[in-house]
């Protein structure tokens, strides 16, 4: 039997048994920062995973260094006195394949854990008892959540029916939504924390009728919960089906159209029927065009471009989705970006560089090149903006795989797509030809660069017929500023 185990309970049994961990992706890496310093990670003695690529790689655990082997190490328990923690989001599926051994073994057996404090599981099914409220929970912590921010500022400002209450799972790092709603640390029943932080979070998150996320799912914890996914962009390009499929236990997720009903369902394991068809609110923001680049930026007269790499290697994890690790090494040397700022400067064009937030990577430049400046999410934060909230100003964008070209199509500007590594891309992509849904020009190295940067000055945008082909095929006649109303009304009909 999969079991689930407290801090608390999984400290007592290691003082017995020794740990070893089943999954070594960002749920491992996740449970060793914070569980920093708690017995239990004393004990682990082995570490397991299914990706042979990971097989042999070393591991730092509190202070000792720990080989990753395959999931055959398993049978090399038999006698010893062992807890198996999976620490992964695919327990049951990991449990189910192995279940056999493991009872064969008579080895225990429990998913990562959940609560720190024992009594925190009781508590939240008390809560439960509650009658449900007319409350929205969502979580607002680093993964992207702007199409919540969009969502609550709408409940503040334009909209005119019963109020609803507004909690919302934040961390340190979480802005904007956290001042317009009730704030809970989304780990509270994980840490270590008071009695009365564990009874306030389980007594806000079970009398809360409407659950919403962005990318880490949330758990319905009683029935008459409806769990909803909002999604953080409108499709993907980039194959997401092994790591974004979304829980059975969903009720509706926020779709752009019918147009891309089959990509949702391919890549999000979700059907048609969970499928609510509305502009993801988040987009509204492309078309306020406040002048914030402007006001970070001495952009002066300059036309500004935009480059929007997608992440190639995952921070805080050991995923790696291509050959190539940085943006710039289509580039090579840093002459030739002595080139390209030569080519801006002649164009009086600024060209912008932000990273993707969840890169691991990171990239320098230097400060002779006047007409490339780096910006971070720290940079967005600081100005009280999102992406969205920049990309109106900007004359044209340059990207790779990133779905954020999707969203760039509803202003109707060109887009160059950056294809150097997509040969050793081994993520691989949603569709099954992707350059169909790349209509713009294709960079494969810096003279592309260059001359896609030169053809913004002729106002040659050869691909404008292609770019509005494919986004009527798929957004149809879809309003992208009415998402926040048309979602709300949506929840409005579910009360």
């Amino acid at each position: 039997m999969l079991k689930s185990y407290s801090v608390q309970q999984i400290n007592s049994i290691s003082k017995k048994k020794a740990i070893w961990c089943y999954g070594c992706g960002k749920r491992f890496h996740e449970i060793i920062a914070q569980y920093k310093g708690e017995p239990f990670l004393t004990r682990i003695e082995a570490l397991i995973d299914g990706n042979r690529d990971l097989w042999g790689m070393q591991k730092e655990i509190a202070g000792r260094t720990i080989p990753v082997s395959s999931p055959e190490t398993m049978q090399t328990a038999d006698g010893k006195k062992i807890l198996i923690l999976i620490t992964s989001d695919k327990d049951a599926e990991i449990y189910e394949c192995n279940k056999a051994l493991l009872s064969d073994l008579q080895i225990d057996c429990s998913v990562y854990p959940r609560f720190y404090y024992t009594y925190a599981k009781a508590f939240l099914f008390i809560a439960s008892l509650f009658p449900l409220r007319r409350q929205i929970l969502y979580r607002a912590g680093e993964e992207p959540h702007e199409n919540a921010e969009v969502i609550v500022k709408y409940l503040k400002s334009g909209y005119a029916g019963k109020p609803y209450r507004l909690i919302a799972l934040s961390d340190s790092s979480s802005r904007g939504v956290k001042d317009n709603a009730e704030n809970i640390n989304k780990d509270t029943l994980r840490r270590q924390s008071s009695l009365k932080e564990n009874i306030r979070y389980c007594m806000k998150y079970a009398t809360s009728k409407f659950l919403l996320y962005e990318n880490e799912a949330l758990q319905k914890v009683r029935t008459g919960q409806k769990l909803i996914y909002l999604n953080h962009g409108m499709i993907p390009l980039k194959q997401v089906k092994d790591v974004l499929k979304q829980p059975d236990e969903l009720d509706y997720a926020v779709c752009p159209s019918t147009g891309c009903a089959e990509i949702y369902e391919e890549q999000y394991g979700i059907t048609k029927e969970k499928q609510v068809y509305m502009m993801p609110p988040r987009v509204e923001r492309l078309f306020q065009n406040n002048l914030i680049l402007h006001k970070m930026l001495d952009c002066g007269k300059r036309q500004i471009v935009i480059w929007l790499p997608t992440f190639r290697t995952l921070k805080n994890t050991d995923r790696k989705d291509s050959a190539v690790t940085s943006p710039l090494e289509i580039f090579g040397t840093d002459d030739v970006l002595e080139k390209l700022n030569d080519c801006l400067s002649r164009n009086q064009q600024l060209l912008v560089i932000k990273l993707h937030p969840r890169d691991k990577e990171s990239i320098n430049i230097s400060g002779k090149h006047k007409n490339i400046v780096l910006i971070t999410e720290k940079d967005l934060e600081a100005a009280g903006a999102s992406l969205q909230d920049i990309l109106g100003e900007t004359a044209a964008m340059i990207t790779d795989y990133s779905g954020i070209a999707f969203e760039y199509m509803l202003l109707n500007r060109p887009i160059g797509y950056v294809i150097a590594d997509m040969d050793v891309y081994t993520r691989g992509f949603a569709v099954e030809n992707p350059l169909a849904y790349m209509p713009g020009s294709k960079i494969k190295n810096e003279f592309d660069f260059m001359e896609f940067l030169n053809s913004l000055l002729l106002d040659e945008d050869i691909f404008r017929q292609e770019r509005n082909e494919l986004a009527e095929r798929l957004f149809g006649n879809m309003n992208p500023c009415a998402g926040a109303e048309m979602f709300i009304k949506f929840l409005d009909d579910r009360l």
